[in-house]
């Protein structure tokens, strides 16, 4: 939600696909996107958690994430080919602290699966610009909110 409130509320928005379509557009995701968290969330991250902690294997999920895409960057017709590909970085360390909270909160990746299908069908339908500012507030105030969530989690886990 931080993601496209604070991007559509700093940069403005138009409405892409009809809101309707998220039900054509989210089971077609599970395939376009969040098949990945088996890899990322699953797997990787909590793989880096054990050697490096929560904050440095996000950021290195992250940079591994932002270079798996790079490719779909070169084709064209594709929603990346128009994205600049730093902010798009930028991006997914944001998403990444998003997913991975998800993923310690809830113990699974089929959160993190949904989610994930939520906000590529979401790009689809709520289209705005992605800019430098809207990148780096909506970074920053995710990482705020993933750690009041993770020590929030902590205190009702003990």
């Amino acid at each position: 939600m931080i993601y496209y409130v604070l991007g559509c509320a700093i940069n403005g928005f138009k409405f892409g696909a009809p809101i309707f379509m998220l039900i054509v557009i989210l089971p077609m995701m599970l395939f376009g996107g969040g098949n990945e968290e088996v890899g990322w969330r699953m797997i990787l991250q909590p793989e880096l958690e054990k050697k490096f902690g929560f904050h440095i294997a996000t950021i290195f999920t992250s940079i591994i994430w932002w270079l798996w895409h790079l490719p779909i960057f070169f084709i064209i017709g594709t929603a990346n080919a128009n994205m600049n590909y730093f902010l798009f970085g930028i991006m997914c360390l944001t998403l990444c602290y998003a997913l991975a909270t998800i993923r310690k909160v809830s113990k699974g990746v089929f959160p993190c699966i949904l989610t994930h299908c939520l906000i590529n069908g979401l790009s689809a339908i709520f289209v705005f610009n992605y800019s430098l500012l809207s990148c780096c507030i909506t970074l920053i105030v995710t990482i705020i909110v993933s750690i009041l969530i993770l020590n929030i989690n902590k205190r009702y886990i003990r």
